[in-house]
């Protein structure tokens, strides 16, 4: 099969790394010898051909759409516009508005199929019997307990992979926490991490496919086992090398040796979630 996967984005979005998700879905589809396009505008903020574009050349038998809040209008015209010009390719579309809105998508009749939840485990199954259907179907996946043995993620399958700077490294996922300003528990229900080697592992064959990358981590939250994390930056000091920049953490995952690795590694700053400014005010966290 012939697969096209998009990440689309909202044009004044920050954000400008190609995206994890999408790359960890390609390896997945790969392993059962599909073949993967993936138009990421995120990544390619510079791109301003129409989405038909790469349809109408890549002729995909299927096509999948992740979908953020923040681009959530841009990925319904993403889809209207396919729609338009084709009705016969199967859309279906996953990632975190739909695993939490789902209701949003269910009277989308332009989609056919709507993931709730981590798809790496079922995306060849659907993909290989996707078809058009009356109205969009809903495919709940089971949370992927061992991260470790996910294959690594493929950015080959992005167009114009040899320009990426920014490489986005995922070392665990979802957070063990409840605050009530992030969703993250939420989407993906419980805190699971990989081990260090193996993350050094997927960066030392990166540096062999891309030139003077600089590693941004992606995690929820990084530090929620800290020595785990202090391990992978001592590695990546030894090992790796290339400018290092962190998205999120928590005030109560930064310590003084924590910091000094992080200088070492070139972070220069980090992203700290507070759920709250008063020390009596504490969020138990779930079993990691």
């Amino acid at each position: 099969m012939k697969v096209l996967l998009i990440n689309p984005k909202k044009e004044d979005s920050p954000f400008c790394f190609p995206h994890n998700g999408l790359a960890q879905l390609s390896s997945a589809l790969k392993q059962d010898k599909n073949e993967v396009l993936i138009i990421d505008y995120s990544f390619l903020y510079n791109e301003t051909r129409d989405i038909n574009y790469f349809v109408d050349s890549y002729k995909p038998d299927v096509i999948g759409i992740s979908l953020y809040t923040l681009a959530f209008k841009e990925g319904i015209k993403i889809i209207k516009k396919i729609r338009k010009a084709n009705n016969n390719i199967p859309i279906i579309v996953g990632g975190a508005h739909p695993t939490l809105y789902f209701e949003d998508l269910e009277k989308e009749k332009d989609i056919d199929y709507i993931v709730i939840g981590e798809a790496e485990l079922i995306i060849n199954d659907l993909v290989k019997y996707a078809r058009r259907q009356d109205k969009p179907e809903i495919v709940r996946s089971a949370i992927i307990t061992d991260i470790d043995n996910l294959p690594l993620p493929d950015f080959t399958s992005f167009y114009d992979y040899k320009n990426i700077l920014i490489y986005p490294l995922m070392t665990s996922r979802g957070c063990p926490f409840k605050c009530s300003f992030c969703a993250s528990s939420t989407i993906s229900r419980k805190w699971r991490s990989r081990d260090p080697e193996k993350c050094i592992e997927e960066l030392k064959l990166a540096k062999k496919i891309f030139q003077n990358i600089k590693v941004i981590i992606c995690d929820d939250n990084p530090t929620a086992d800290k020595n785990r994390f202090k391990r992978f930056l001592k590695l990546y000091i030894d090992e790796i090398g290339n400018e290092l920049s962190i998205i999120n953490t928590r005030a109560d995952g930064i310590d003084d040796e924590l910091l000094i690795l992080l200088k070492k590694c070139g972070v220069n700053n980090i992203a700290i979630g507070v759920e709250s400014a008063n020390e009596e005010v504490s969020v138990s966290p779930n079993e990691i």
